[in-house]
């Protein structure tokens, strides 16, 4: 009998693990959206909240016609918004601790839109089946997370306020040391900031908010504090002179690339006090780098001037080159019509012109031609940089002559070559200086890389990382409410 009945239990089992196999348990979906994902001072974070925010961004990514990411990035999605969510959510804990209040009218007129907005989406109540939701959940969790969001603004703009009355307290608050000089918070800023206003101007995005990202953010700038200070030690070893003048002129420099964001000076104070800097703060740092850049200068000019070139390695370069020196090139104008006939007939109209004035006006006519797909001057090209029909009846065309319609991939070229320079061949001689010039500049290079780096691997910085004002209040805020995260149960 007992071998019948764990045979019994056995089955059991293993049909169980079956089933769960081939995903047929079944799940109680208000069950499994009542499990706590997050505990803030003893309060539960529903994940109900989570579902409906990916619902929500679901929604609106349908309405662009855009799926959710997939795998990874689907997975670092689900995690920057319970992030977002369990911060909101500490924030409003705490406004609500110091009797903050929001405006609930205006608040449930938020709701009412945007869910008068997502409910145009035709796959509204599909989504909202997917994260085991309703719409009487969906408001709730919304109006929440919106309240939550009003709340954490007012706490933590509450917080900034206490901050700023004291801006040096967080200017000077010591963050880590480079040998044994102590780093401010303020000096580490300045960095941080020339690294936002750079990814700004470069990409038009601010830095990145990831972990991995605001890591590489961080080891940038330590790098660029390492280096400040390994120059100005070189500097104060080797007595050099600072060229004051010089100095000046790359502090200028420096200052107009801020008028490219804050034109004469406007919103800087303002944006600046987010750091808890003042101007006259930002300007010493800005002098600070300014000599940086003269210093680093210096020793480059210094490694430039050590430079030694032999023939051997100029003939070299020169014949891994000779072809470039020595390639043929031509002017031209053309106009491209995609249709054979039309090209035909822009021919029979230009055939006649002989001056460069002249074919200008007529591409300049026909740059708003139905019939023509492009008109313009070509400027100097080589017989590579345009595929090969085109190339072989632009290089065998008579200047001041324009071509028969030429066929290409793109359609039919009419070509008028206005310039057409008689070539001589290039010689060694000729590049000499030139090439001598490339390869110094580009040993001094490599040399001066190395240099900074033996410069700064002498400099033991020991630098954490630096959270911003916002960042450090979350995290005394989570360690103060005893925080506790369950993110496992968002899969």
């Amino acid at each position: 009998m007992k071998k019948k009945k764990m045979l019994a239990i056995l089955t059991l089992l293993l049909t169980m693990v079956y089933l769960a196999g081939c995903g047929m348990v079944a799940v109680n979906p208000e069950k499994d959206n009542a499990q706590t994902i997050a505990e803030i001072d003893g309060n539960n974070m529903e994940k109900s909240l989570f579902q409906n925010y990916m619902a929500y961004y679901e929604m609106n990514l349908s309405m662009q016609n855009k799926a959710l990411p997939e795998d990874k990035d689907l997975q670092n999605m689900k995690t920057e918004i319970f992030n977002e969510l369990l911060n909101l959510a500490v924030l409003a804990h705490n406004g609500e601790k110091e009797n903050l209040e929001v405006d609930e009218k205006a608040i449930d007129g938020q709701v009412k839109g945007l869910i008068e907005n997502v409910k145009h989406n035709t796959n509204f109540e599909k989504i909202l089946k997917k994260y085991n939701s309703n719409e009487e959940s969906f408001e709730k969790a919304i109006k929440t997370i919106l309240t939550n969001g009003e709340m954490a603004q007012k706490a933590m703009n509450k917080k900034i306020e206490v901050m700023q009355k004291e801006p040096e307290k967080e200017f000077n608050a010591i963050i880590g040391t480079i040998g044994e000089e102590d780093i401010k918070k303020g000096e580490y800023q300045y960095y941080y900031i020339k690294q936002l206003m750079g990814s700004v101007a470069m990409t038009g995005k601010g830095l990145p908010t990831d972990s991995e990202g605001k890591k590489q953010v961080h080891e940038q700038v330590v790098q660029s504090l390492v280096q400040k200070k390994a120059l100005k030690n070189y500097a104060d070893q080797e007595n050099l002179k600072i060229d004051e003048k010089k100095v000046k002129e790359n502090e200028a420099a420096i200052q107009g690339q801020w008028q490219n964001f804050f034109p004469d000076g406007e919103g800087l104070e303002t944006f600046l006090k987010t750091y808890f800097m003042t101007e006259k703060q930002f300007k010493d740092f800005q002098k600070e780098d300014a000599e940086s850049q003269w210093i680093h200068a210096h020793i480059k000019r210094e490694i430039e001037d050590k430079q030694e070139v032999s023939d051997k390695e100029i003939k070299e370069t020169f014949d891994k080159k000779k072809d470039t020196y020595n390639a043929k090139t031509v002017s031209a104008f053309h106009i491209l019509a995609e249709k054979k006939e039309d090209a035909e007939e822009i021919y029979n109209n230009v055939k006649d012109i002989n001056s460069k004035e002249d074919f200008a006006k007529v591409v300049e006519t026909y740059q708003s031609d139905e019939k023509v797909k492009e008109a313009a001057d070509l400027g100097s090209f080589d017989e590579k940089r345009m595929v090969p029909e085109f190339s072989k009846a632009a290089f065998n065309a008579e200047k001041d002559v324009p071509t028969q319609p030429v066929q290409s991939e793109f359609g039919y070229h009419i070509i008028y070559v206005y310039e057409k320079p008689d070539t001589k061949e290039v010689t060694l001689e000729d590049k000499k200086a030139e090439i001598e010039s490339q390869l110094k500049s580009q040993k001094a290079s490599e040399e001066l890389t190395k240099t900074l780096e033996d410069l700064k691997k002498k400099e033991n910085a020991k630098i954490d990382e630096v959270l911003s004002a916002q960042d450090a209040f979350l995290q005394e805020l989570k360690a103060e409410y005893n925080v506790k995260t369950y993110e496992k149960r968002l899969k």
